[in-house]
């Protein structure tokens, strides 16, 4: 089991992210590969048999949804917004 988010064991599969600015805003990269072990200033990954650093203080590790476990019941945590639910603030009907 892993240690921490920060920390996992090394060789598991793991994607980071990062965020950069572009003509139209802000967008996202992702790299997924193999931890290679711990580092406290790289994430030390093997991308497709390719090492790479990659800088801790700008990538930022997560978890993609099909990743994630189900939920079990209850699901601690989980908010559920019924669809019939309005917005707080709707504009007025003037």
């Amino acid at each position: 089991m892993e240690s921490d988010v920060n920390h996992p064991l090394p060789g598991k599969r793991i994607h980071l992210i990062r965020w950069v600015p572009s003509d139209t805003g802000w967008v996202s990269e992702v790299r997924a590969g193999r931890y290679l072990g711990p580092d406290d200033v790289d994430w030390l990954l093997d991308v497709d048999g390719q090492h790479e650093r990659l800088p801790r203080t700008v990538w930022q590790r997560f978890v993609p949804k099909h990743d994630q476990p189900a939920p079990t019941a209850p699901a601690a945590g989980v908010l559920t917004i019924p669809t019939t639910a309005r917005p707080v603030m709707e504009p007025s009907a003037d």
